[in-house]
């Protein structure tokens, strides 16, 4: 089942780390043929959503989330998929800024807990960056709402920045916030 702590994964690492690791090959390759489907079906981008990127031990990243995305990434052009990816280890905060150095992502999905100006400063120039709205903002909407999506447009306005949530819509979301915030986005462009 799901996990907020990911307790039982993180116990496992640390007391069976070779099984642990082994099982992380397997799924870099279950990944890659996930991948390879959604690129045959016609997508035009391909993204990779890695939801326990932030429970992964500092000194774990690179063999858990950067080695592995990297190798999911390679696999996938090995394969003949040029489609553009988007990486989003969820969680990886100062991590990031290592993370999208050794990792070959056509952008970078940071998550609501991600300062953006601190994004923008220490990550790439070049390098797209998606969200990071916090869902909840989204909830609340009203006044809020218009200040959060004005802050985050004018902090990547210089940079590549697709607008995004830093993770999904919740469900008790009114579809009126929602509205509002496209029209919001739509107005700054």
């Amino acid at each position: 089942g799901s996990s907020r702590d990911f307790t039982a994964t993180k116990s496992y690492l640390w007391s069976h780390p070779d099984q642990a690791v082994a099982c992380i090959d397997i799924l870099i390759e279950k990944i890659v043929e996930f991948l390879t489907l959604q690129a045959q079906s016609g997508v035009n981008a391909l993204m990779l959503f890695d939801s326990w990127a932030s429970a992964v031990p500092a000194s774990w990243r690179e063999q858990l989330v950067t080695r592995p995305h990297q190798q999911i990434i390679e696999k996938l052009r090995k394969n003949g998929i040029t489609l553009p990816v988007i990486c989003f280890p969820k969680g990886l905060g100062e991590g990031l800024q290592d993370y999208s150095e050794a990792v070959d992502a056509a952008c970078i999905a940071l998550d609501q807990h991600t300062d953006p100006f601190w994004a923008h400063k220490h990550l790439r120039a070049d390098l797209p960056l998606q969200g990071n709205l916090d869902p909840l903002c989204l909830v609340t909407g009203g006044p809020r709402l218009n200040e959060e999506v004005k802050r985050i447009l004018d902090c990547f306005a210089d940079r590549p920045h697709i607008f995004n949530l830093g993770h999904g819509v919740v469900p008790q979301t009114p579809p009126e916030h929602v509205q509002t915030l496209i029209d919001l986005v739509r107005d700054k462009r």
